[in-house]
């Protein structure tokens, strides 16, 4: 080996600083996420380690090793516990500081009271590996869809860091070095590796923060905030979707439009909560009676459409009429608000060759049933289209 270990040393150091300075914009950027400042304090950690470590020709050798180890292995720690915490895992603090406790004992007593090198390193490796084994659990246990491909890009990140980490443990154990400086495998394992996996550690842990970040402005994008149904703007992309697939395919759909009734009469005598209440107690039902491929959206005010892919008018008429009984049967606000739905129902070709003239079909066949005595399912004429 004819690397410079000690010049190596202070890469990675610089790396880890640099890779510091992006994690504490981020951490300004999306401070609303914990374990973003504790993983970035542990990156911070590692790169003074490794800047202590670099110095050893500088400042007394006997400061600079116990302080490079101490604070490379609280580094991978509080890396550990920034990824619990992201992720919603509870944290074993008092078995993390237990162990970092207990390394340190060790460093004192194998530097000031039994010089011994092998001992040091062994138990740095030995020492790291159960908190990346920890880490790699919690991102195994990770099954938030928000960010759950980035997880498991970091997962295979520190997994294979943990293989090296086994791997070093394993050389150290049968050609001890006598300086972390001396060229050997073990030592670029060490160097090299934490440079390489530092590297992409951190780069899994913003793509996680990233991604959480996309899906959660995605969602404020497309989801009725009072309902958690879909927003208009929305349903009208899965609507021209719907609408270019029955071009190619002629494959049918259908849609359902329907509305409160005396939906003013419930705001005036329960109050804006009351028919807050009202809405989101219907959504709930809908999304429960409605097939797991069906879209439902808040149309606007009390208004909600229903898309139902794949789906003949007849059975649009059976799914409207359940979907009308079940909400009379079921009151809100623990059965003290009774309310009832009119719904208009079309299909595509039959009533409207366009999203356009499908949704009017469907309003008219709804003030149909608003006409009628409310409380029931009309399904649009051909005149309606």
């Amino acid at each position: 080996m004819n690397l410079d270990f000690q010049t190596v040393a202070v890469i990675v150091a610089i790396s880890a600083m640099l890779q510091s300075i992006v994690l504490i914009f981020l951490w300004f950027l999306a401070n609303k996420y914990q374990g973003i400042s504790t993983f970035t304090i542990g990156r911070i950690l590692s790169a003074t380690g490794f800047m202590v470590a670099s110095m050893r020709s500088l400042l007394p050798p006997l400061f600079t090793i116990f302080l490079a180890n101490v604070f490379l292995l609280a580094a991978i720690s509080l890396s550990c516990v920034g990824v619990g915490q992201f992720v919603g895992r509870k944290n074993n603090y008092a078995y993390l500081i237990g162990l970092n406790a207990t390394f340190a004992l060790i460093q004192i007593y194998f530097l000031y009271i039994n010089d011994n090198f092998f001992a040091r390193a062994f138990s740095l490796s030995l020492f790291s590996l159960p908190i990346l084994f920890l880490t790699a659990y919690y991102l195994a246990k990770c099954r938030d869809r928000n960010f759950l491909a980035s997880a498991r890009f970091t997962l295979v990140v520190v997994s294979t860091f943990t293989m090296l980490g086994v791997a070093r443990a394993i050389l150290l154990l049968k050609n001890p070095p006598t300086s972390i400086f001396e060229p050997n495998l073990s030592n670029a394992i060490a160097f090299i590796g934490t440079f390489a996996f530092g590297f992409l550690w951190t780069g899994g842990f913003m793509m996680m923060v990233t991604q959480r970040l996309y899906q959660e402005l995605y969602i404020l994008a497309s989801v009725d905030m009072l309902t958690q149904s879909l927003n208009r703007r929305s349903m009208q992309q899965h609507l021209n979707y719907e609408a270019l697939r029955f071009e190619r395919t002629k494959t049918p759909f259908s849609l359902i439009l329907l509305d409160v009734d005396f939906f003013k009469r419930i705001n005036d005598t329960y109050g804006h909560d009351g028919g807050d209440l009202v809405l989101t107690h219907l959504a709930n039902i809908l999304q429960q009676k409605l097939r797991s491929y069906d879209r439902l959206s808040r149309w606007g005010g009390e208004e909600f459409l229903v898309l139902l892919p794949e789906t003949s008018l007849q059975k649009a008429e059976e799914i409207a009429e359940r979907l009308r009984a079940t909400v009379e049967e079921n009151p809100a606000g623990n059965g003290t608000i009774h309310n009832t739905i009119s719904l208009g129902v079309a299909e595509i070709a039959k009533h409207g060759n366009s999203v356009t003239s499908l949704i009017t079909a469907a309003d008219r066949a709804l003030y149909q049933a608003k006409q009628t005595g409310r409380n029931c399912v009309v399904v649009a004429s051909n005149g309606n289209s």
